[in-house]
């Protein structure tokens, strides 16, 4: 597995996978860093429902960096908060005010530029990419328009598109089965955990990006 705390430029992709023909990138913590306002939003929610918890921010907070909706919602659940929703009305209430948060918040704030001048240098190159994320197609639809990034992609593969999620590797081995791809001509880009378990069970080039710091508090 190769590691990159900056973003690179496409000869350095090169040099990782001579001849790659396909880019899949991860969306959350990897195009975009949105962490601080999902957490941001999942404790406006949480406050919303059970103002009186006794989970201090710092324990919150490494209750939602890096973990799905689903997931943080069954860690909610487990400290025995926000039991009166179901995990469809969660998303319904967090989304909302993820929503409302980013309509607030500069783009530039949230996604760094080489990252639009790699996507396009990659396009003109004939690379094929798609985005592979576990987030819900609700807010991933909200993301992509608001970064104005859906040109520079084949496809967006979301949660919903598969009967199985990362830490699987099903979501980025039916993104290589749609783009016809063979796994070793492929650079996937991750930055968690869950993602790089999913990433490194297929045979395609395996990069860990650490170029958005992770969220203390």
């Amino acid at each position: 597995m190769h590691e990159l705390n900056e973003v690179p430029k496409y000869s350095q992709l090169e040099s990782i996978n001579p001849g790659f023909k396909v880019l899949l990138w991860d969306l959350d913590g990897t195009i975009i860093d949105t962490e601080f306002l999902h957490v941001a939003s999942t404790k406006i929610v949480l406050e919303n429902h059970t103002p009186d918890h006794h989970l201090s921010p710092e324990q919150l907070t490494r209750d939602i960096i890096g973990f799905t909706d689903h997931q943080i919602f069954e860690r909610m659940q487990k400290h025995s908060l926000l039991l009166e929703l179901d995990i469809a009305n969660f998303l319904i209430a967090k989304n909302t005010v993820f929503t409302t948060l980013l309509s607030k918040t500069d783009p530039s704030d949230l996604c760094i530029n080489q990252i639009r001048e790699l996507m396009a240098e990659a396009k003109q190159n004939g690379i094929k990419q798609m985005i592979v994320t576990s987030c819900e197609k609700p807010i991933v639809d909200i993301l992509v328009r608001f970064l104005k990034i859906e040109k520079f992609f084949e496809k967006i593969l979301t949660r919903e598109d598969t009967t199985e999620n990362k830490p699987s590797p099903m979501p980025y081995n039916e993104a290589i089965k749609y783009l016809g791809a063979d796994p070793r001509q492929v650079i996937i880009l991750e930055d968690s955990f869950t993602g790089l378990t999913a990433a490194k069970a297929t045979q395609a080039t395996t990069c860990k990006v650490t170029w958005y710091p992770l969220i203390q508090e």
